[in-house]
């Protein structure tokens, strides 16, 4: 049960940093994204199956696995592209 406490925590330390004004609104969104994300799938796990097979994947987890790899080649490319 502490998953979900501790991400809702998360989401409201997000929306306080939006409120001060110190957040660039792009980065804040896909921080944003990542926490509702997660919260989303801890309370239904099933819910990353169900799309894994909308898109012809086998599994949930390899789903997860893509998005990771996508994810570390866009901040990679992102950060060292300069």
């Amino acid at each position: 049960m502490k998953g979900p406490i501790l991400l809702a925590a998360l989401l409201v330390r997000e929306l306080v940093i939006l409120a001060r004004g110190t957040a660039r609104l792009p980065a804040w969104l896909v921080r944003v994204a990542v926490w509702f994300g997660a919260a989303l799938t801890i309370y239904e796990p099933n819910l990353v199956q169900k799309f894994a097979s909308a898109v012809g994947i086998g599994r949930g987890a390899d789903v997860v696995l893509y998005l990771f790899v996508f994810a570390f080649l866009g901040t990679t490319f992102y950060f060292y592209a300069w």
